[in-house]
């Protein structure tokens, strides 16, 4: 079987959406977790001081990038930002470890990505938290089901809400249930 499903989540998820507009041929199912495209929220964190300049959180793993690349500074801060609800707290100390950094102009230029789709007529998944803080200020009512209006050409709009689910989905105890309807997706399209 020769099918290409790309899997996109937040950044990634946006740059997905982007990539289904300028080629939306290339793809025979899309998959998106943790995005919508509410652009009102996407700034919070930077502005409340969540996200601060990781050459100076932790200079020995992040001392040779400029200081435009940003991070959660504190367990707590990362915590804030990214968890909600029902998740294994002991998962929080790995995750700080292993987080990632973002950069400020990556951000701005989001809206600019969560564009209307209107070539794509593939079937399209959507899955998030419904208190994903950073695409949805926490709570994710009907930000996530503006993929209909985006994807209006779709063969099939699938959008799936999390309950007690923050922003990294794939870290809470809704990920089992997200795989299970994500593979489900896909089986219905035979995929």
């Amino acid at each position: 079987m020769d099918k290409v499903v790309p899997i996109g989540f937040s950044l990634g998820a946006v740059t997905l959406i982007s990539l289904a507009d300028q080629y939306p041929e290339d793809g025979d199912a899309i998959v998106l977790h943790g995005v919508s495209w509410n652009a009102a929220t996407l700034y919070p964190a930077f502005f409340a001081g969540f996200q601060v300049a990781a050459a100076q959180v932790d200079p020995a793993k992040w001392g040779h990038i400029p200081t435009s690349y940003t991070t959660q500074s504190t367990p707590r801060s990362r915590e804030i930002t990214c968890f909600y609800g029902d998740y294994d707290k002991g998962i929080l100390p790995l995750d700080f470890e292993l987080r990632d950094f973002d950069t400020l102009g990556a951000s701005i230029t989001i809206p600019s990505h969560t564009v209307y789709v209107k070539g794509y007529t593939g079937p399209v998944f959507l899955g998030n938290g419904d208190e994903d803080a950073t695409f949805c200020g926490r709570r994710c009512g009907v930000d996530p089901y503006e993929m209909w209006p985006n994807f209006p050409n779709a063969a099939d709009h699938v959008v799936k809400i999390y309950p007690e689910t923050g922003h990294v989905i794939h870290l809470h105890r809704a990920v089992t249930q997200l795989i299970e309807d994500t593979h489900a997706f896909l089986l219905k399209w035979n995929i």
